[in-house]
């Protein structure tokens, strides 16, 4: 599942810059991990089990985490109540984005409203894309 974050607010966190990418990506990687860093958007990839497997620079930014920090959790590290939200990544047959809004919390503790778009994507075999 993809998760496109637009910020409805101005951050002041550190950023992640783009020789964070891993050198041994092959060719075809590396110019799509080039082409997601540049966006002006917050985009998350999850996998099947809703892990954070990829969070572009702006994510950084918008969420004060670090990649080490975000990489491995669910989305729900981000959230400001404490209810634990439940993934619909492998579950049910709609393949159509979503958009919601949720109170974010960043790491510093500060409190924001952000808009998601979430989109799954799924392999040729039909399969949702995992890790």
């Amino acid at each position: 599942m993809l998760g496109h974050v637009e910020p409805q607010m101005n951050s002041t966190a550190e950023t992640q810059t783009s020789d964070t990418i891993r050198p041994e990506v092959s060719g075809s990687e590396a110019f799509y991990r080039t082409a997601l860093e540049s966006l002006s958007e917050g985009v998350m990839i999850l996998d099947s089990d809703c892990r954070i497997i990829y969070a572009n620079r702006l994510v950084h930014e918008i969420t004060g985490y670090s990649a080490d920090e975000i990489l491995g959790q669910t989305p729900s590290l981000l959230r400001a109540d404490s209810e634990p939200t439940a993934c619909n990544a492998t579950k049910g047959t709609e393949d159509g984005p979503k958009l919601f809004e949720f109170e974010m919390k960043r790491k510093d503790g500060k409190l924001h409203w952000i808009q998601v778009k979430a989109t799954p994507y799924r392999n040729d075999a039909a399969r949702w894309l995992d890790a």
